[in-house]
This record gives C-alpha cells, structure tokens and sequence, in this order.
C-alpha cells in the first residue's frame, strides 16, 4: 500500500478515504514491524516466521529497490512466506500429508498490489 503526500509517496500505508486516517497497509507484517506488540499474536508468530536476526535487521535498516523505492515490507514478506513454505514442507515429510504416490506439492506467493506496469516489483 501506500498514500499520496506533499511530501511525497509514503509506502507501507492505505487510506481509504480522505476523511479517515492512514493505517499499515500489507496487514500485520507492516504492522509488526512498525509497532510490535506481544499482546498480538499475529505479530508474534510472523516475528517468529521473520526470524529475530532478520527482525531486527528489517526495523532498523531500509531496504530499497533499485529505482529507490523501498520494498521492506516486501522483503519481510517473502521471508515469511518462505519460511511458511519450509514448515509446510516440514510437515509432509514422513508421517506427513502426502498423497497416494508419496508426493506433495507447494507453492508460496506474495501479491503486491500495483496499478500499472511501472508499479511491477
């Protein structure tokens, strides 16, 4: 997400309306990396799936593309999907769902919303 400003494009933010405030934008990731609570628990196990080396790294430093526009919160996105994808994996090992031929198949994805090709990350 992000919202238009005087002072220029601010990313990791969505505002429906001018007449309500801005709010994180990519749901709890933008949120747990930007005012982590521990009484959340989505932004517990995401901080657990990010990894706390990679935690702190994401809040301290930005991370940008190579036209300068900055994608963290994609970063984080990635990871956490990744990591997803690995307990998943974890999980279809033996003893794990499998199918009839001993096979299982995934796939992790991150959806970036853009709105036209100069948006493409």
């Amino acid at each position: 997400g992000k919202v238009y400003r005087d002072v220029g494009v601010v990313y990791g933010k969505a505002q429906e309306s001018l007449f309500r405030d801005a709010r994180a934008a990519c749901g709890a990731i933008v949120g747990m990396l930007s005012h982590f609570s521990l009484a959340n628990g989505v932004h517990v196990r995401l901080r657990r799936d990010l990894g706390e080396e990679n935690y702190a790294y994401l809040t301290k430093n930005d991370i940008l593309a190579d036209d300068g526009s900055p994608v963290t919160f994609l970063v984080a996105a990635a990871i956490i999907s990744i990591q997803g994808m690995k307990d998943t994996l974890q999980a279809l090992g033996p003893g794990g769902e499998l199918d009839q031929r001993g096979m299982g198949h995934l796939t992790a994805n991150v959806l970036v919303n853009n709105e036209g090709e100069r948006e493409c990350l």
